[in-house]
């Protein structure tokens, strides 16, 4: 079988649209990709996943469920269940990170671990959003 051409895509998204019920889970990014390519067979040419995603706790506070609200359980259940790969590069670039911190040599020797060290917690900050791809501020949106 030929492999796929594959992306990871990050998007970053004004908190005001959360609040108003946004959320990307990897449905809405298949359809996405089926608008765009309106051609391809969905089941058979087409695959979308989510690779990293805000965490659902504050994804579902936004929109308005709160610990005490009767669903905020189950809307953390849908949002995990929409999104089974998140996190997957995530852990892996944080575990990569922890574990080379602890190596003793990483802050003695000039071999470039320490380099690797630096681009790594670099692309995990980017993955996680807390690295920014734009300038744009988020602020809210005037009433």
């Amino acid at each position: 079988m030929i492999q796929p051409y594959s992306w990871t895509i990050r998007f970053d998204v004004a908190p005001e649209l959360v609040a108003d019920g946004f959320s990307f889970n990897d449905v809405r990014a298949l359809e996405m990709l089926g608008r765009e390519l309106g051609h391809a067979d969905m089941s058979t040419e087409l695959a979308a996943a989510v690779i990293c995603a805000p965490h659902p706790v504050r994804v579902v506070q936004e929109q308005g469920y709160g610990p005490k609200h009767a669903q905020f359980n189950a809307q953390i259940a849908e949002c995990n269940a929409s999104i089974p790969n998140s996190g997957v590069v995530s852990a892996a670039l944080a575990k990569a990170i922890t574990l080379l911190e602890q190596v003793a040599f990483v802050s003695h020797e000039s071999d470039g671990t320490a380099e690797v060290l630096v681009d790594l917690q670099t692309a995990l900050a980017l993955v996680k959003g807390e690295q920014p791809i734009s300038d744009i501020m988020w602020q809210p949106c005037p009433e």
